[in-house]
C-alpha cells in the first residue's frame, strides 16, 4: 500500500498546518505497527518534485524534522524508501529530461545520506524515481523512451529501489487530433510510441 500526501501551489498539505512534532512522522507512525507484520505496507514518503540541484532547503528540513526526528526517533518509524518525483522542473530547464532525472537523483542522494545518516550504498537503495512520461505539464519538457532507458540503466547501476512512471494510463500514443500535442493529456503520452513502450523501457 502506498499513500501520497501532497499539496499544490497555494494549497499546502493538511499536515502542513500541524503542531510541532505531529506532522508526517506522526502520520507514518500510525502505519508502522502494520508495516512490521504486513509486507504490503511500507513507509515510503514522496520526496516531492525533484530538481537537478536537489530538493529545496524547506523540503529537506521538513523531511528531516518530521521523519528523522519527530517520526523515526520518537515513534520508531522505519522509512524504507523516499520516492523522488523527477518531473516538472520549470521552464528555465531546457536540457534532456533523462539527464535531469539522473542529476536530481545524484543531488538527492547526498541529501538523503545526511538526513538519515545512511551509507552511500544504503542511500541509493532507499531511493526510488518516478518520471512523468511523454509531454509534461511544463512547456518544453518531454520525457522520451530514450530518457526512460537512460534512467533504467542508471537505476540498475546504482541499485535504486525501483523506477516507476506517471502514469500507466498515459503509456500509449495519443489519437490523431488529441490535445496532448499542445498539453499533457491524462490518457496518452503525446509522443510517438507503441502501447506499453515506456513500461518495457523501465523494465529493462
Amino acid at each position: 500500500m502506498r499513500l501520497l500526501v501532497q499539496g499544490s501551489a497555494g494549497h499546502p498539505p493538511i499536515l502542513a498546518a500541524r503542531p510541532p512534532g505531529t506532522g508526517r512522522g506522526f502520520f507514518f507512525a500510525a502505519t508502522q505497527p502494520h508495516a512490521r507484520t504486513k509486507p504490503a505496507i511500507r513507509t515510503q514518503p514522496s520526496g516531492g518534485p525533484a530538481a537537478p540541484e536537489g530538493q529545496d532547503r524547506a523540503a529537506v528540513e521538513d523531511l528531516a524534522g518530521d521523519l528523522a526526528r519527530a517520526g523515526a526517533n520518537t515513534h520508531d518509524v522505519q522509512v524504507s524508501t523516499v520516492n523522488l518525483m523527477t518531473m516538472n522542473y520549470g521552464e528555465s530547464y531546457t536540457g534532456g529530461m533523462g539527464d535531469y532525472a539522473l542529476t536530481s537523483a545524484e543531488a538527492a542522494h547526498t541529501q538523503l545520506k545526511k538526513v538519515f545518516g545512511l551509507s552511500d550504498a544504503a542511500a541509493w537503495r532507499g531511493m526510488a524515481l518516478t518520471s512523468m512520461i511523454g509531454v509534461h505539464d511544463v512547456a518544453g519538457e518531454t520525457f522520451t523512451l530514450s530518457d526512460a532507458a537512460q534512467v533504467r540503466k542508471f537505476a540498475g547501476r546504482k541499485e535504486i529501489a525501483w523506477v516507476s512512471m506517471w502514469s500507466a494510463f498515459r503509456d500509449r500514443r495519443c489519437e490523431k487530433g488529441d490535445s496532448a500535442s499542445d498539453d499533457a493529456a491524462t490518457d496518452c503520452s503525446g509522443v510517438k510510441q507503441s502501447t506499453g513502450a515506456f513500461a518495457q523501457a523501465f523494465a529493462g
